[in-house]
């Protein structure tokens, strides 16, 4: 096997078990926040799934590359990939910044709920390494799109320290403002990648 070939099979390997923990934390989220009446860990729910489709295209290109796919096919793969990660990167945009103001103007508060605190630990605990593991695997792949995949990785471990402060600040403090400031602070970095995303797409 080629360490080219290494690679993509780590690459693909790493979207695989992203699958499976973005639908442990979106079905969770969005389960328990309806439940508990939380706005906030329902918003997370969806942030997953924008996570799970980004994921779903990214193992559709490196499969096609694994299974030994024509470099013309894997570079259409990798193109389209891209794309679509890249506008997964607007939607986020926009839901980070449309959910925290709203949050600041309907003075929207995230409930007591021990499972949505349990969620929110799970992905701050597993997106960061999810995140690191596919900085590494793009640059050695020199793919744009795993590399925007990974910045929707780190966002949904930002997302999910949010609303685990979130939840703790309002349970012992009151403090319901703060998830929403964070969220604005967080959305300066997120535009500055995803305007990064799309000037690499159009550079290839």
């Amino acid at each position: 096997m080629t360490d080219r070939k290494q690679l993509v099979k780590q690459a693909l390997n790493v979207e695989i078990l992203t699958l499976v923990a973005v639908a442990i934390e979106g079905i969770g989220a969005l389960y328990f926040g309806h439940l508990a009446g939380s706005l906030l860990l329902i918003a997370f729910g969806i942030d997953s799934g924008i996570e799970w489709i980004t994921s779903i295209a990214l193992t559709w290109r490196f499969f096609v590359e694994w299974r030994g796919g024509d470099t013309a096919r894997a570079d259409r793969a990798e193109h389209i990939s891209h794309k679509i990660v890249a506008y997964c990167l607007v939607a986020l945009c926009c839901y980070v910044a449309l959910s925290s103001a709203w949050g600041l103007i309907a003075h929207i508060s995230p409930d007591n709920s021990p499972w949505g605190i349990a969620i929110s630990l799970f992905a701050v605990v597993v997106m960061p390494y999810l995140w690191r593991r596919k900085s590494s695997l793009a640059q050695q792949l020199q793919s744009n799109a795993l590399k925007g995949d990974a910045v929707c990785s780190a966002t949904c471990a930002v997302m999910a320290a949010i609303v685990l402060v979130g939840l703790l600040l309002t349970c012992f403090f009151g403090w319901w403002w703060v998830q929403h400031i964070m969220g604005f602070v967080f959305l300066v970095w997120l535009i500055k990648e995803t305007k990064a995303s799309f000037e690499e797409g159009h550079q290839h």
